[in-house]
């Protein structure tokens, strides 16, 4: 069985997908990346299929390229490597949509050297520059 959970209900896997960030991009503080702060940022997303994990998704709170105040970005999506190019991605970045907007969040933007997992998900281009692209989530309405 599959399903994407939030971090409180699944910690173990929650504590997995923070050393594969780590591991994956070598950060050695990952504290404003653990949705700590409940108010500030929704929890992580973690895609488990029969007690393992399979990806996950992380939020963060950055400057919205629309304006000056802070937004609501994805900050990391990871799947592991043998469940790629399975739908995970997309499952985890369509939740996120829908988890930004439960929490009324106005935007939730993402900033990537990967844009086609976004652009296939309906994600709006914003700009793009040495390699990486700022995109707007499709189901938010464009300023």
């Amino acid at each position: 069985m599959c399903d994407i959970v939030k971090q409180e209900s699944a910690p173990q896997h929650a504590l997995e997908f923070k050393e594969w960030r780590i591991r994956e991009w070598g950060l050695e503080s990952e504290s404003r990346y653990d949705s700590d702060d409940r108010d500030s940022v929704p929890q992580q997303l973690l895609y488990v299929a029969d007690g393992k994990l399979l990806g996950g998704l992380a939020f963060t709170r950055f400057k919205s390229p629309c304006g000056e105040d802070l937004a609501l970005w994805v900050n990391s999506v990871i799947v592991s490597c043998e469940h790629r190019k399975k739908g995970i991605g997309s499952a985890l970045v369509q939740r996120a949509e829908r988890e930004a907007k439960s929490c009324g969040e106005p935007d939730l933007f993402v900033y990537t050297d990967t844009p086609q997992l976004y652009t296939r998900n309906g994600w709006l281009v914003l700009s793009e520059q040495d390699g990486h692209t700022v995109l707007k989530a499709g189901s938010f309405e464009v300023e």
